[in-house]
Order: structure tokens, then sequence, then C-alpha cells
């Protein structure tokens, strides 16, 4: 008559309707009272779970607790009627001779039809990408209650993410503080964010933590290549957030740092461009770890998934650190997270921050855009190719349906470096500092997508060349 299903199901965004549509669906075909609880928190360091028990019957949720709760636990109690369903099964014929068990014995016989071969066509590739979603990473925007269902999901993500900083920080049991290395940008803004809202959810959520006591920022410029804007977005994001922020030149170690990397290659010529913009990000890096050591802090990682997908990040620079809070969440979702932040809390410092085009600022001008190709473009060529496992003849011609203000050509280009950059940089991936897992595809090797280290895509490069618009 209770079903009782003790769940440890990690967090996905919407996926507590997935569950509350399985547990109704279960209560109607058993007429039994259903009651579901799910681990709450951060497991090990990288699954968070969001808790969100419900209580079921027949006639539909009786009660159901709350998702993603700061408190440790929590407890929801309802009342059934258990002789409601005993006359619910009394007068249900069906219920009864389903308890009782099919007799096969009288089942009809099956009957073979043979079906006159046909030559078999594909269907158009065109047809195939409408029936995809817009976005692969974010809910349909077109459906009925699209604007609250949108700002759901996003909340929902925010949050899972806070409640997976917060228990690392907690459970960890060694820091004193949270240190992030502000660029001005979008990643480093989500993540500061995020950890403002992890100290004021300390103790159970029961908060009494003054942000400005454990979270702490600084905005190391090359005066060369820094811009003024990007400095006045990550002081007034820290202002508004009302935690530390300073400013400290890394101009000199740089120069010294390229003194020796021309001494060490034997001359400036040696030195190659990608050399001289990656030795500015190991300085940040070097700084950022001697920093947490004597704060005894945590320093958080600001990389997303689509720079971990292409290696868009330096080795001993930017990946250095100790938990990386966004490494499973998309550029394009990162965006999308920072603007839902906006709309609901009003802060006008972050629009400093979505008006600068993301930039690494390690050359004058550099646009990360112009260095790899759009966000929106490289998040659907890495969801269809590591998600759908489609190969990259295929992944483009999917995505030239689907961004049709390129050109094919151009798209093609775009499919065979990523393709590159993805196999070639799997090396930097098994490098990665811890990561929360909270979206569906997860390239951290240890939890999600198993990719080799040493392979050839070059098969797959040349069917790309050669491939047609079937």
């Amino acid at each position: 008559e209770i079903v009782c299903n003790l769940s440890a199901s990690p967090f996905l965004p919407n996926k507590h309707e997935d569950r509350r549509e399985l547990v109704l669906g279960t209560t109607n075909r058993l007429a039994c009272v259903y009651a579901y609880t799910n681990l709450l928190g951060l497991d090990n360091s990288r699954l968070v779970f969001d808790g969100g028990g419900l209580i079921a019957t027949p006639e539909g949720v009786v009660t159901e607790a709350p998702i993603l709760s700061k408190a440790y636990s929590t407890l929801e109690t309802g009342v059934v009627d258990l002789d409601q369903l005993a006359r619910m099964r009394a007068e249900s014929t069906t219920w009864r001779s389903g308890a009782k068990g099919r007799d096969m014995s009288t089942a009809p016989s099956i009957a073979n039809i043979v079906v006159p071969a046909k030559k078999w066509s594909p269907a158009p590739v065109a047809e195939y990408a409408k029936t995809m979603p817009k976005s692969f990473f974010f809910p349909d925007t077109t459906k009925l209650d699209s604007d609250s269902n949108a700002d759901q999901y996003l909340d929902e993500l925010y949050d899972a993410m806070v409640l997976g900083l917060r228990d690392y920080f907690e459970k960890v049991g060694v820091f004193n503080k949270i240190l992030i290395a502000l660029s001005g940008g979008r990643d480093s803004a989500l993540c500061l964010l995020a950890a403002v809202d992890a100290i004021k959810v300390l103790n159970g959520g029961e908060g009494g933590v003054d942000p400005a006591d454990r979270v702490a920022t600084v905005y190391l410029p090359n005066e060369a290549y820094s811009s003024s804007a990007t400095l006045d977005a990550a002081r007034s994001l820290a202002e508004a957030l009302g935690v530390p922020f300073q400013v400290v030149s890394i101009a000199d170690e740089c120069k010294v740092a390229l003194e020796k990397a021309v001494e060490l290659a034997g001359g400036e010529d040696r030195v190659t461009p990608l050399a001289r913009q990656n030795l500015q990000a190991r300085v940040r890096g070097n700084m950022m770890l001697n920093w947490a050591n004597s704060e005894n802090a945590l320093l958080l990682v600001t990389s997303n998934l689509s720079e971990g997908a292409v290696g868009y990040t330096t080795t001993g620079g930017d990946n250095q650190g100790g938990y990386s809070p966004i490494a499973n969440i998309p550029k394009t979702l990162v965006t999308r997270l920072l603007e839902r932040v906006v709309k609901r809390e009003g802060l006008g410092a972050l629009t400093k921050v979505l008006v600068i085009p993301p930039s690494a600022e390690l050359v004058v001008d550099q646009l990360d855009e112009e260095d790899l190709m759009p966000y929106d473009v490289l998040d659907d060529l890495l969801y269809l190719f590591a998600r759908r496992r489609m190969t990259l003849a295929n992944c483009w011609r999917i995505i030239v349906c689907r961004h049709e203000k390129h050109d094919a050509e151009q798209l093609r280009t775009w499919t065979a470096d990523f393709g590159r950059l993805f196999a070639y940089n799997q090396w930097k991936r098994e490098q990665l500092p811890v990561a929360l897992k909270v979206m569906d595809l997860d390239l951290d090797p240890k939890t999600g997508f198993r990719f080799p280290v040493t392979q050839s895509i070059d098969a797959e490069l040349t069917e790309l060349e050669n491939a047609k618009i079937e």
C-alpha cells in the first residue's frame, strides 16, 4: 500500500518535474501511496543532489518538500487515507487482474507480416535539424509559459551551483576564505556571485556570516593589454556585492617572465606568440595560488565548459586552483545566468560585465570568438559531437541548417577547428581541478565523458572535408 523510495538522484535542471510525473504515474498504476525522498547537498565533491521529497496518492501530490534547500535536511509530512486506497482497489477489476499477474497461456499468437522490400533513403538533414531544440542547453522558450519555465530552469541551475560550492567549502573544513581573480568578464563574475551567495547560506542556511569576511577578489592587470572597461566592471561588481577588491599589477612580473623565456628559448624571435600570451596567465595563476596559501583559502577556477572543450585555458595559469564551480556550464548558459541575475535582483553592476565582448585580454584587442568561433556555434558542436556522438561531418551538416547566417564553408572550417581542438586538448582536461557537475554533458574524465588522450581524428577530418549536404 505504501511505496518508499529512498533515492540518490543527482541534480539536473527541471529533473524534479520528471520525478513528479514518474511518481504520479506509479501511484495511479499501483493504486498506492508513494513516498519519495532524495539526498540533499554535495556528495564527495562533484555531484550535487537537490532533495525534494514528495508524498503522492492516485488523487495527486499530498505534500512536497522544496528542492535545493540550504538547510542540511528537510522533513515534510502529510495525511493519507489508506482505507480509500483499499476501496479503490476493491472497485477496480483492472487492478485485481494486474495484481494477480498475467496468464500468458491465453495471450494471442503473434502474426508475422512480410513487407515488400523497398529501397531505403534517409530523410533530408534539414528535416531532422528542424526537430531539434533551439538550444541544446536551455529549454524551449517558444512554448506556453516559456518565461516562467526558463526562469525556473536558470534559478535551479544557479541554486545548485551555490549549494554545491557551500557544501564543498564546509565539508572540506579547512578553508577560511574564497578567493577569485576578477577579470571583468562573465565567467569570474558568475563565480563571484555564487561565492557570495554560498557564504550567505553557511551553517545550514542560517547565515550570520558576512561575505566581506570570507570572500576576497583581485584584478591583476598587465597594463599593455588590460582595458579600463574590464577594470571598471570588476571593481563595480565587487563593490556592489560588498566584498574586498584590490588591483595588483603584473606588468613587472610579465617583463621578467618574458626575459627568462627569451633566455631559455635562445632569442626573442624564438618565443612564440602563444607563449607570450600564456606567460601572463601563468604569472596570474602563480600569484593567486600563493595568495591562497597565505589566506588558507579556496581558490576558484573560473573556466567554463566551452573553454574546457577546446583547451582555451592555460595550464599552470587560469586552470589552476582548488574548485571549479562553472566547469560544467557552457559559455552561452553563463551569459543567460548573468542576465537572469540582473532581471531577478536588479544588479546593475552586471550590465558593465555583459556589454564587454568575451576576451582573455592577453593581446591587444583580443576577442575570444575571433580566436575560436561564435560561442553559439561552438556550444552546438560540443553537444552534437560529445553528447550525441555524431561524426564531425554530420555535426557540420546539422549546424549548416541551424546557423544559416554563416557561410557553409566557414562552418566547415569551424567544425574542423573544433574537432582538432577537442581531440588535441584532452590532456588538459585530465588535469582540471575538482569540478561541480550540474549539467547532463560532463567533460570531466573522472566522472563523465571518457576520451583517449592519444588518438587520431584524421579519418573524421577527411570525411568532413569531402562531406556534402544531403
